[in-house]
C-alpha cells in the first residue's frame, strides 16, 4: 500500500520535432498529428480530471502548443522541461527517445508517485483506488511480451538486445506505462541513458526497433542486479494494451479487457479518441461509443478485407465504409 500523504501525478510526452514520425496515423500532416495528439491528451486528462486525478502533458515548446490549444478549443495543462538526450535525425519514433528526460524530472519530485502514460490511451472503467493497489518502492512497468515474441520471434528479440549489450530476458517492456517515485525513475533515468547510447551506435542494425528495446534492456538490468522491485501493471487490471487491427499475436478477447481493465492503451485508434474529445463524450459513453465501434459489421468487415489487400487498397476500403 502507497503511504496516504504520498501524491499520484498522471504525465504524457509530446516532444515536437522535424523529423518525419511515422507514429500510427493516417496522415503525413504533421500539424495535424500534432492536433490529433492534442485532442487526445485532452480526453485522457479530462476523464483522469473526472476521476480526481492530475494529468500535464509534458513538451519541449510550449508556446507552439499553447498556440495551437488555443486555436482549436482544447483544454489542457502543460509544462515544458529540459531535454538534453540526443537523438539522430529521422530514426524510428525519434521522439519516444525522450522518456529518457522525462524520467530525469521525475527523478526530482519529492513525495510524489509518478505515472507516465501514452497519449491515445482511453479510461473506460473506475479506476481502483491506486493508494491501495500501489506499492512503496516499487516500479511499475508494462510487459507486453505476449504481443512481441509471437510477432518477431524470441531469437530475433536476444539479437537485438545484445546489440546493444543486454542480457537475454524473457520480458519485453512498453513504453506506453510507467510508475513509481522518485528513487526508481532515478535508477531508470541512469541506466537507461547508457542502453538509449548503445540504441543509438548502433542504430543502423536497428532500424525497426524503437524505444522499447532500450527500455527493456533498462529493466533487465534493474531486476537481473535487484535495484528496484518491479511489478507488471498489467497484472493489477489497471491498464493494457489493444490492437483494433489485425495483428501477429493472440490478444485477449475484447469484452474481457473492456468490463475488467480501467485502462486501454489503444495504439491504432488515435483519430477515433481525438474525436471523443471532440464529442466532449463521457466516460461510460467513450466506452460504449467503442464498444458499438469494434462489434460493427463495418469493422468486422474491414479486418477480414484487409488480410488480403495492399496498404493503399485498404486506406480506400475504411473510407468507403466507415
Amino acid at each position: 500500500m502507497l503511504d496516504k500523504n504520498k501524491k499520484i501525478k498522471f504525465y504524457g510526452l509530446l516532444y515536437l520535432t522535424e523529423d518525419f514520425q511515422n507514429l500510427n496515423l493516417e496522415t503525413s500532416n504533421k500539424n495535424l498529428q500534432i492536433k490529433i495528439y492534442l485532442k487526445c491528451a485532452a480526453n485522457l486528462s479530462k476523464s483522469l480530471d473526472y476521476l480526481g486525478y492530475e494529468f500535464v502533458l509534458l513538451c519541449n515548446d510550449s508556446l507552439v502548443i499553447k498556440n495551437i490549444l488555443k486555436k482549436n478549443n482544447i483544454k489542457l495543462n502543460i509544462s515544458e522541461i529540459d531535454f538534453k538526450t540526443f537523438v539522430p535525425k529521422n530514426i524510428h519514433f525519434s521522439s519516444c527517445h525522450y522518456r529518457i528526460d522525462v524520467f530525469d524530472f521525475f527523478s526530482k519530485q519529492d513525495n510524489q508517485l509518478s505515472v507516465l502514460m501514452d497519449l491515445d490511451v482511453l479510461v473506460i472503467n473506475k479506476l481502483p483506488i491506486l493508494h491501495e493497489i500501489f506499492d512503496n518502492k516499487v516500479g511499475y512497468v508494462n510487459n507486453i511480451k505476449d504481443n512481441i515474441y509471437p510477432a518477431y520471434g524470441e531469437n530475433f528479440i536476444d539479437l537485438k538486445l545484445k546489440i546493444i549489450k543486454s542480457s537475454i530476458t524473457q520480458r519485453w517492456v512498453g513504453g506506453d506505462f510507467f510508475a513509481g517515485d522518485k528513487e526508481f525513475f532515478k535508477i531508470l533515468f541512469e541506466i537507461s541513458k547508457f542502453y538509449q547510447s548503445e540504441h543509438i551506435k548502433n542504430y543502423d542494425k536497428l532500424l525497426n526497433m524503437t524505444d522499447e528495446l532500450f527500455l527493456t534492456a533498462t529493466i533487465n538490468e534493474i531486476e537481473n542486479k535487484k535495484l528496484y522491485k518491479i511489478k507488471d501493471i498489467n497484472s493489477l487490471k489497471l491498464l493494457t494494451r489493444y490492437w483494433s487491427v489485425n495483428v501477429k499475436h493472440k490478444q485477449q478477447k475484447f469484452n474481457y479487457l473492456i468490463n475488467n481493465y480501467s485502462l486501454l492503451h489503444l495504439p491504432s485508434d488515435k483519430i477515433r479518441l481525438s474525436n471523443f474529445y471532440d464529442k466532449n463524450l463521457s466516460i461510460e459513453d467513450s466506452k460504449n461509443e467503442y464498444k458499438r465501434y469494434i462489434n460493427s459489421l463495418n469493422h468486422r468487415i474491414f479486418n477480414l478485407l484487409s488480410l488480403y489487400t495492399p496498404h493503399f487498397v485498404k486506406k480506400i476500403i475504411k473510407k468507403l465504409i466507415y
